[in-house]
C-alpha cells in the first residue's frame, strides 16, 4: 500500500524504493510515513493521488471474513 502511495506522486519513486528496502519496518516505519506525508502536502493533486493510490491497494489485497453467521460487508470508496 506505502509504495504504491508513494509512487503515484512525482519524487515518490526513491520514497518507494527506501520502503521496498526496510528490513525492519515495525520499527521503523515513522520516517517513510513522514516522508510520504510531506510529499503529499506539496499539492492538493499530490495529497488525491497518494489517497486515492494507498486505499485503491487496501481494496485489492485486504480481505474480510465474516465471523460465522454473520453477513459480509463491502466496502465502499
Amino acid at each position: 500500500m506505502w509504495i504504491r502511495a508513494a509512487k503515484s506522486v512525482e519524487g515518490g519513486e526513491a520514497l518507494a524504493v527506501q520502503i521496498e528496502k526496510e528490513k525492519d519496518w515495525r520499527h521503523n516505519y515513522v520516517p517513510h510515513i513522514v516522508n510520504l506525508t510531506r510529499l503529499s502536502v506539496k499539492s492538493s493533486s499530490n495529497a488525491l493521488s497518494v489517497a486515492r493510490e494507498g486505499l485503491a491497494a487496501l481494496h485489492e489485497t485486504f480481505e474480510f471474513i465474516p465471523a460465522a453467521g454473520e453477513s459480509g460487508v463491502k466496502l465502499q470508496v
